[in-house]
């Protein structure tokens, strides 16, 4: 009897040395999603979870063909990955309706942030309108939407200075006539643009715009309508580009007509490109648009944003004239 009795304390003290022994072995995470579920308390889980937030953006930029445009892309994403946002960056590829229908998807993904470089101030209106209808966070890059007002902020350039500096330095360098390529018609970069050049241009009664047209930012359009405007007879003495990439494929047409010396060439965002062109003076003036600048406030600005903080209704990056001797300052 005493034997059964000792029998039965040993297998009680067993059973217990076993219990304590698989309550000290760690827990296994459960799977979920390829995540690991944290199986801390709840307190110390929802303090990690607050100093981890991964905030995603949705990103459409009007299009990619524009060498302006990649390089902001760019800055945008190498700034974006140093705060540690994640993003969803899609080609509108010049299409309004295109650019409202990527900002219907990125609320269907359920981003936490939208923002918008609309290539129509009118036709890319609708996805300001749906991001707020979402209540998803949304604000307008380089352009602005008509209803800009409508989303939390702009981030860019004051569009119409870029058209007053431009016009200015043909004015200054003697030219009277001038004739402007424009970019998508529509687009508020588009209209700034021409508004700024008019604005100077009626201050001065001896000089007047000739002829303009639309191009859509593309070299190729453009060298097609300078090289008419040159075999039309239109007198003119200077070119204005409303981009860079425009106005170099007037200065090809420009070149290969024999006229360099009589017709000035004049464009806006320093591209590099446009910078050669100054140094081999096949090109008199361009007017500096921070694409890098723009594409690294533009994320910092979403972070601040998706952190509650509070920002300027419009936070603009200045222009500046470039001309020759300042090429070195951009290169």
């Amino acid at each position: 009897m005493k034997k059964m009795k000792v029998l039965s304390v040993l297998i009680a003290i067993l059973l217990v040395v076993g219990i304590l022994a698989a309550c000290s072995q760690p827990a296994t995470p459960i799977e979920n999603s390829g995540q690991e579920v944290s199986q801390a308390p709840a307190e110390t889980a929802s303090v990690e979870a607050s100093e981890d937030i991964t905030y995603t953006v949705g990103i459409t930029y009007q299009g990619l063909a524009a060498p302006y445009v990649v390089i902001m892309k760019d800055a945008f994403e190498a700034t974006a990955d140093e705060l540690g946002l994640k993003y969803i960056a899609v080609d509108g590829e010049s299409d309004p309706s295109k650019q409202v229908g990527q900002v219907e998807n990125f609320i269907a993904q359920k981003v936490d942030l939208i923002i918008v470089d609309p290539i129509e101030a009118d036709g890319v209106a609708p996805a300001i309108d749906a991001a707020n209808a979402a209540g998803i966070p949304v604000f307008c890059l380089l352009q602005k939407t008509s209803n800009w007002e409508e989303s939390i902020c702009f981030v860019g350039s004051k569009i119409e200075d870029s058209g007053n500096i431009v016009a200015q330095m043909a004015i200054d360098d003697g030219c009277k006539k001038l004739a402007v390529i424009e970019g998508p018609m529509g687009s508020e970069a588009q209209i700034g643009r021409f508004n700024g050049i008019k604005e100077i241009v009626d201050k001065y009664p001896d000089v007047e715009i000739v002829t303009t047209q639309g191009a859509d930012w593309d070299r190729a359009k453009a060298l097609s309508i300078a090289e008419n405007w040159l075999q039309s007879g239109i007198e003119i003495d200077a070119i204005i580009g409303e981009n860079d990439d425009m106005v170099l494929g007037a200065v090809q047409a420009v070149q290969e007509a024999g006229k360099g010396d009589s017709i000035k060439c004049y464009g806006i965002d320093a591209l590099d490109e446009a910078l050669t062109a100054l140094e081999n003076e096949t090109m008199a003036g361009t007017v500096f648009q921070d694409a890098k600048g723009q594409g690294k406030l533009a994320a910092e600005t979403a972070l601040a944003i998706l952190q509650g903080e509070t920002v300027e209704k419009n936070i603009y990056i200045p222009y500046v004239e470039v001309r020759v001797g300042d090429v070195s300052k951009y290169r």
